[in-house]
C-alpha cells in the first residue's frame, strides 16, 4: 500500500510539474491569429482593432488579417478577443481550445442612413474650347453614428431643352478637413461636413485630338502673364478658334445640375437648378479671341487673362 501510495504521489506530483511548472521554466509562445471579415460581403475589415481581453491589441492588416504571439503560459486557459471597428457592431470571441487555429470573426454592419448633399456654397461656368465646365463647392453632411466612404463624385448637366451633358472629374481643388482625403477615396467621419471643391468638365475624343495638338505646340516654359505676343501659329489659332465657336454648348436659358454621390452603401442624387443670362454667354465667349497668347487653352492659364473665361453663378438652387 505504501508502494502504491507512493506511486500514485510521485505521478500527481509529475502531473503538477508538467502542467504547472514545466510552461513557466520552459514558457514557449503560441500564435493565436484569424481575420476579421463584413457579414454580408466576407471582405476582410481593414484596420479594426482585435484586443485579447486583459492582454495586447493590434489593428488589422489591409486585408483584415491579425496575429498575436504570446506566452502559452498566460493563455492556457483560453483567451477571449473583442473586436471593434467605427462602422460595425463590436464583437465578441471566446477560445478555450486549439488556439493556435486561426479563427475568422464576422462583424455586422451599423445601419447607416442616406448621405445629405448640402447646399453648393460656390458655383462657376466656363468651358474648354467650347466644351462646358463647372467648378463646384459642396458640403456633405453625414449624420450617421459611423463613418462613410464616398467612393465617386458624379456630375451631369441638363441643358434647356432636356439633353443630358456627363461631365468627368479635371481637378481637385481642396477637400477640407484634409485628412478626409484618404488617396481614392473621401472618408466622411460620423456626424460630420466634408467639404469638396473641385472641377468638372465635358470631353469628346475631338476635343482630346486639338488639345494634344495644342500640348504638341505649346513652349516649353509657359510664359508669365500679362504675355504681349501671341505664342501659337496662326493656323493652329484659327482651328482653336472655329472649334471652340463651332462646339460651344452654353446657352441662355434654364440649366440643371446633378450630383450623384457613391458610397460603398448606396448612390445619393441631389438635383440643383440655375439660369444662364445672354450676357453670360457672351462673356464666356470672350476668352475665345485671345486664344493666340495661350489664355483659356494651357491648363496653367486657363483663368489668367483679361478676359477670365468663367461666369459664377450666383443663382444656383
Amino acid at each position: 500500500m505504501f508502494v502504491v501510495g507512493l506511486t500514485l504521489g510521485l505521478s500527481g506530483l509529475i502531473a503538477h510539474v508538467i502542467t504547472n511548472i514545466l510552461p513557466v521554466l520552459i514558457d514557449r509562445e503560441i500564435r493565436i491569429s484569424g481575420i476579421i471579415v463584413d457579414e454580408n460581403t466576407g471582405e476582410g475589415i481593414a484596420y479594426a482593432d482585435v484586443q485579447i481581453v486583459g492582454g495586447p491589441s493590434k489593428e488589422t492588416d489591409g486585408t483584415g488579417n491579425f496575429e498575436f504571439v504570446v506566452p502559452v503560459s498566460r493563455y492556457r486557459g483560453g483567451v477571449t478577443l473583442m473586436v471593434f471597428d467605427p462602422e460595425y457592431k463590436s464583437e465578441t470571441l471566446e477560445i478555450s481550445e486549439d488556439l493556435e487555429r486561426p479563427v475568422a470573426i464576422k462583424l455586422k454592419s451599423l445601419q447607416k442612413k442616406s448621405l445629405f448633399i448640402g447646399k453648393i456654397k460656390k458655383f462657376q461656368i466656363s468651358h474648354w474650347l467650347g466644351h462646358p465646365t463647372v467648378a463646384i463647392d459642396v458640403v456633405l453632411t453625414n449624420s450617421n453614428p459611423s463613418s462613410m466612404k464616398v467612393e465617386e463624385l458624379i456630375v451631369y448637366l441638363e441643358d434647356p431643352r432636356g439633353a443630358k451633358i456627363s461631365l468627368v472629374p479635371i481637378y481637385l481643388f481642396s477637400v477640407n478637413p484634409p485628412q478626409a482625403l484618404r488617396g481614392s477615396y473621401i472618408r466622411i467621419n460620423s456626424n460630420s461636413d466634408v467639404s469638396i471643391s473641385a472641377e468638372f468638365g465635358y470631353q469628346t475624343p475631338q476635343l482630346l485630338a486639338i488639345n494634344n495638338k495644342i500640348l504638341q505646340n505649346s513652349p516649353a516654359i509657359a510664359p508669365s502673364p500679362p504675355i504681349e505676343r501671341p505664342i501659337f501659329q496662326k493656323a493652329l489659332v484659327d482651328e482653336m478658334k472655329k472649334f471652340a465657336r463651332d462646339k460651344f454648348l452654353w446657352e441662355e436659358g434654364d440649366w440643371k445640375l446633378n450630383l450623384e454621390i457613391k458610397t460603398e452603401v448606396e448612390n445619393v442624387v441631389k438635383e440643383f437648378q440655375f439660369s444662364i443670362t445672354e450676357s453670360d454667354v457672351i462673356e464666356l465667349k470672350k476668352v475665345i479671341d485671345i486664344y493666340d497668347f495661350g489664355y483659356g487653352v494651357l491648363t496653367q492659364m486657363r483663368f489668367a487673362g483679361p478676359e477670365p473665361g468663367f461666369v459664377e453663378i450666383a443663382n444656383i438652387h
